[in-house]
C-alpha cells in the first residue's frame, strides 16, 4: 500500500478552519470557502480529509460544505465529525462520501458502531476508527473533550477485527507544528496489521519521513500546509517513494 498524504479541512460554521488541540477559539488559519480550499489541495492530493468540528462538538453541521465537495472537488474524500449513528453514516455515503472516520460512538455504543460499520461496507465504504489520543496515549472522546477510559493500543486490539484502519491523532500537539509523537505511531502501527493514519504536531517534511519510517499507511496534515511550512511538491515525491 503507497504511502499517502492527505490534507485537512476542518469545518467550523461554515468556515475553513485550523485549530490548535481542537479548540475552536484557538485558530491559527480561517478561509470562508472550504470547498475552494479542498479543490486547491485536490490539485496536488488523491484524498482530502473533511472534519466537521461542529458535529463532533455537538454543535450543529456542515452537511451542505460537504456535499459540495465530494460533488465539485476532484479527489476521494473521507470525513469524520460527529458521526455517531447509522443515519448520520446513511446521509454522509449519500452525500458522496467514501470514508468514514468513526470515534466516539465506537466507545460509548459499540452496538451502534457496529451498525455502523455494517451499514458502510454495504455501500463499499471503509470505516477508519479515530484514535484521539493525549499525552498519556488515552483516548479522547466527544470533540475531544472527554476521557474514554481506555489506551491507546487496548482501544486497537478492541477494533482490529471490525474497523479497516484507524486515525490515530495525537490532540497534545494537534495544530501546534513542534513535531510527531513517534510513540503514538509505533505503539498504533505495532498493535496492529491494518492501515494507520497519522495526525498531530506535523510541521516539517522530515515529520512526515518519521512518521512514515514508524509504520504509518499515511498522514494528515492541517496547519504546516495552510502555512506554507511544507512543499506540497515535497510530499509528492515523497508519496511516489517506493
Amino acid at each position: 500500500m503507497a504511502f499517502v498524504v492527505i490534507p485537512s479541512v476542518d469545518v467550523v460554521e461554515g468556515k475553513c478552519v485550523q485549530l490548535v488541540e481542537g479548540d475552536p477559539e484557538r485558530r491559527t488559519f480561517e478561509s470562508d470557502d472550504p470547498v475552494e480550499t479542498a479543490h486547491q489541495w485536490s490539485e496536488f492530493f488523491p484524498w482530502i480529509h473533511v472534519v466537521d468540528i461542529d458535529a463532533a462538538r455537538g454543535e450543529g453541521d456542515n452537511s451542505n460544505i460537504i456535499e459540495r465537495i465530494c460533488e465539485e472537488v476532484d479527489a476521494n474524500v473521507q470525513v469524520g465529525g460527529g458521526i455517531r449513528s447509522t443515519e448520520r453514516a446513511e446521509e454522509l455515503i449519500e452525500l458522496g462520501a467514501d470514508r468514514l472516520i468513526v470515534g466516539t460512538v465506537a466507545f460509548t455504543d459499540e452496538d451502534d458502531f457496529l451498525k455502523i460499520v455494517d451499514v458502510c461496507h454495504d455501500h463499499g465504504i471503509e470505516v477508519f476508527v479515530a484514535l484521539d489520543v493525549n499525552e498519556n496515549h488515552e483516548v479522547l472522546v466527544g470533540g475531544w473533550k472527554e476521557d474514554a477510559g481506555i489506551t491507546l493500543e487496548d482501544a486497537i486490539k478492541r477494533f482490529n477485527e471490525v474497523a479497516d484502519g484507524y486515525l490515530t491523532t495525537a490532540v497534545h500537539v494537534e495544530g501546534k507544528e513542534i513535531g510527531i509523537d513517534e510513540k503514538v505511531v509505533e505503539k498504533s502501527t505495532s498493535t496492529t496489521n491494518l492501515p494507520v493514519l497519522y495526525a498531530g504536531g506535523i510541521g516539517s517534511i522530515k515529520d512526515v519521513k518519521r512518521a512514515k519510517e514508524a509504520g504509518a499507511y499515511g498522514v494528515v496534515i492541517g496547519t504546516a500546509l495552510y502555512h506554507g511550512d511544507i512543499d506540497p511538491v515535497a510530499l509528492l515525491d515523497l508519496m511516489e517513494e517506493d
